[in-house]
């Protein structure tokens, strides 16, 4: 895999102060990419209830000029075009996670772009909505985050999931002469405490960590030889959500890559760690997904 895979890029923009950060990466991995169309996308969102009065109807058409000029304005500013790179801008009416993702499939999409809000985001926000329903790979940019990617730090379970992130990594790693990429798996012990007490609930952890340590020599050996060097963080956490932000914070990442199933945003840890990552995040999360995931969900909700 190479980051020729990120040919075909679809920005989401908000049309505010939110939007800097997102074009910004944008105009990063499609440097980093050689890609070969960056499609912006505002959705202005619409009221079906209303759509058959006039006076609604002539309100959203004089939006869509400005809406137009403010996004012209906005990509001027902020996106760095590639040589030979095709930039539409696009400005459609409706229901946003909607839009978003029709013109995903409309245009065969390899990489969506989204921004985030700063602080803790909620749950059915359009980036949670975008990664759980995509076809393709999700790129979640937190507000005023800053367009560099240096250290990038992969989650692990040693699923095909997390191979298919490690992948990606590599991928982001040998365009950014990246010579490290951190792994980190977090695990824990599935015995309550109250069983296993002093010295004996110490040496059951241990037991633990090396299995996980073994298990990680045996996941990461595919990757190696490929111009890249790997370093584990093992974590005794239960919290697997948690201890991915602490590491994150405490190796400075700039990118954190997860897989991700096809048909949900759930994670390749446990339950919805994915979903967790995208509400909490302080940096730029990429949920990977091969393409063409999601195809026949994606027909039978679009019609």
């Amino acid at each position: 895999m190479n980051m020729h895979r990120y040919q075909k890029l679809l920005v989401a923009l908000n049309l505010n102060e939110q939007d800097e950060a997102t074009i910004h990466y944008a105009s990063l991995v499609a440097q980093m990419a050689g890609s070969r169309c960056v499609h912006f996308l505002h959705v202005i969102r619409t009221d079906q209830t209303l759509a058959k009065a006039e006076v609604y109807r002539n309100l959203i058409a004089s939006a869509r000029p400005a809406a137009e000029a403010k996004m012209a304005e906005a990509v001027a500013a902020r996106f760095r075009s590639p040589d030979g790179i095709e930039v539409i801008q696009d400005v459609r009416e409706g229901v946003p996670i909607t839009e978003v993702l029709r013109a995903a499939r409309e245009e065969e999409i390899d990489l969506i772009v989204v921004g985030r809000k700063a602080g803790k985001a909620s749950v059915g926000d359009l980036p949670e909505r975008v990664t759980r329903k995509a076809p393709c790979s999700v790129l979640i940019v937190p507000e005023q985050s800053r367009p560099r990617i240096d250290r990038i730090l992969v989650p692990v379970d040693f699923s095909d999931h997390s191979a298919d992130a490690v992948d990606v990594a590599v991928a982001f790693a040998k365009a950014r002469e990246i010579r490290e990429i951190t792994c980190l798996h977090a695990y824990n012990v599935p015995i309550p405490s109250s069983y296993v007490m002093g010295e004996g609930e110490a040496e059951l952890a241990e037991a633990f960590r090396q299995y996980a340590g073994r298990a990680y020599d045996e996941f990461i050996e595919p990757f190696r030889g490929r111009g890249v060097d790997f370093r584990i963080l093992l974590r005794l956490e239960s919290e697997e959500a948690k201890a991915i932000l602490d590491a994150a914070d405490e190796e400075k990442a700039d990118l954190v890559v997860v897989g991700t199933r096809g048909t949900s945003a759930a994670t390749v840890l446990l339950g919805s760690v994915t979903e967790q990552l995208i509400w909490t995040t302080k940096v730029p999360l990429l949920a990977a997904k091969r393409k063409g995931s999601n195809w026949d969900l994606l027909s039978l909700l679009l019609g």
